[in-house]
């Protein structure tokens, strides 16, 4: 699975490894309120923790999904696409990229949170099979907020 961009930039899939902590921690600090430091990011090179990015051609990382295994359940921690390539479907391949993974390790179902505040994403979970399975009050921090729990069942 792979997409071409009009500018001839390939962008494709590939498993998280050491050389993209640097540019997956930049995406980390500026989305989200609570970012994974670099060395907590490593964790992700481990099974426990199956995480993909997007890559071009010249190893740009355009976006990333991380993830932590539970059984057969996948829990999906983080989901960012950098500026300039978001609404390109780049957030759809990182989720199916996710699911081929599950679908390959006989894992059942993906969970994730998501600010309730956050309809964008909600919208992109929603139309991707996922529904909402309940709230976790105050979840998040800076600022506070609840988180909408969402699962995709795969069988």
């Amino acid at each position: 699975m792979s997409m071409s961009l009009p500018d001839g930039k390939e962008i494709r899939p590939v498993r998280f490894a050491r050389e993209h902590i640097g540019q997956v921690a930049e995406l980390e600090r500026r989305f989200f309120s609570e970012p994974w430091s670099e060395s907590a990011l490593s964790l992700l090179l481990t099974e426990e923790y199956p995480s993909f990015v997007l890559v071009t051609d010249t190893g740009e990382v355009v976006g990333y999904i991380s993830a932590q295994r539970a059984l057969d359940e996948l829990q999906i921690i983080n989901l960012a696409i950098r500026e300039g390539y978001r609404g390109r479907g780049f957030g759809v391949m990182l989720l199916e990229t996710a699911e081929a993974y599950c679908r390959g390790e006989e894992i059942v179902s993906l969970s994730l949170e998501v600010r309730e505040s956050n309809s964008a994403a909600r919208g992109l979970y929603k139309k991707q099979g996922y529904r909402e399975a309940g709230v976790r009050k105050n979840f998040y921090r800076q600022p506070t907020e609840n988180a909408v729990v969402m699962i995709k069942n795969l069988i």
